[in-house]
């Protein structure tokens, strides 16, 4: 009895990985939530003067309304988004070390204000 692996389902690293449920945007649908978000911020920030917070988790809210359109599941978005997440907070972090550091080095008086 042989045993075999199947073959990986994309090997080239410069083609877009193969979804395993639903299916790869068109480019007008990967656009939607981008220029979504785009206007949202102008619009919330210049014209409504408010901060940018809500106008970017509206923003979240269509791109995931769009993954779900494309036969995504919520279980698979919000993976990607813990990934997306724990990619980030590395430098987050870093980020907020040097920001402590510095603002220990002001309040020492090593930095002159």
């Amino acid at each position: 009895m042989e045993i075999t692996t199947p073959p990986p389902k994309n090997i080239d690293p410069l083609q877009p990985p193969i979804p395993e449920e639903g299916r790869l945007p068109t480019l007008l649908e990967a656009m939607i939530p981008v220029l979504f978000m785009m206007v949202a911020l102008v619009t919330g920030i210049f014209f409504l003067e408010t901060s940018p917070h809500i106008p970017l988790l509206v923003s979240v809210m269509v791109a995931a309304l769009v993954a779900l359109r494309l036969g995504y599941t919520w279980s698979r978005i919000e993976k990607g988004m813990l990934d997306a997440v724990r990619l980030a907070l590395q430098a987050i972090l870093i980020l907020m070390v040097i920001g402590t550091i510095i603002a220990s080095w002001i309040a020492a008086g090593i930095v002159p204000t």
